[in-house]
């Protein structure tokens, strides 16, 4: 019994971070607790795991004065694979399974198997903080920090 942390271990301050009984955390893990992590009894977290409860708002003008805060749950007996990303404001359903190198966005089922990386485009804004290309001196790309004569 007990809950066992494999360094080296990365966390916000830790006092976020509450544990069942027994926990197993495989090393070069990182838990960004400010949101909240909870995790139930008898979980297994694979190494390089990242469990991140904090967020930047998605518009451009927003990023830099705001920090979100969401809740991050594991329920009991899940089993997190290696390099698993599990973001703010998601909850793992009891006796889950999620695939190594699986990005968690929304939250998972009870007794559910999950995997994959699923990187698709889900909103698109105008951010008015850019300058439209066709605006910069002649030489300067959007993306460059330096000007090219």
């Amino acid at each position: 019994m007990g809950i066992t942390v494999y360094p080296p271990f990365y966390t916000h301050h830790g006092l976020g971070i509450a544990f069942g009984e027994p926990v197993f955390v495989n090393q070069g893990c990182t838990f960004m607790d400010q949101g909240g992590i909870r995790l139930g009894d008898g979980i297994l977290i694979g190494p390089k795991t990242d469990l991140i409860s904090t967020d930047y708002p998605v518009e451009g003008a927003q990023r830099r004065e705001f920090i979100t805060l969401a809740p991050i749950t594991i329920e009991a007996e899940a089993w997190l694979g290696a390099a698993v990303s599990v973001l703010p404001g998601v909850t793992i359903g009891r006796g889950a399974v999620v695939g190594a190198g699986t990005v968690v966005t929304r939250g998972v089922p009870p007794s559910a198997l999950v995997t994959g990386a699923a990187a698709f485009e889900r909103k698109r804004w105008e951010d008015r903080t850019m300058v439209p290309a066709a605006a910069l001196p002649p030489g300067r790309s959007a993306g460059a920090s330096v000007f090219i004569p």
